[in-house]
């Protein structure tokens, strides 16, 4: 974290790491969350999480994902 920051500054600092860049867009991410009602869905939504995936047959997944996302 760089030194000798005051006044309006102080919320400006150099980012020098990856673990900082994460830690920055994690916090974007939840004050989004907060006040927008921002929700995260996974490729296959949250009812997917955990299932094995296996080659898709007939477009299977197409289809799976045309139902979980109302495109259908």
């Amino acid at each position: 974290m760089s030194e000798g920051f005051t006044g309006d500054d102080a919320a400006i600092k150099k980012i020098e790491s990856f673990d900082e860049i994460c830690s920055l867009l994690s916090s974007i991410i939840l004050a989004l969350q907060e006040t927008q009602k921002l929700v995260i869905y996974s490729a296959l939504g949250d009812r997917f999480k955990g299932q094995n995936v296996g080659p898709a047959e007939d477009g299977e997944a197409g289809s799976i994902i045309q139902k979980r996302f109302g495109v259908e």
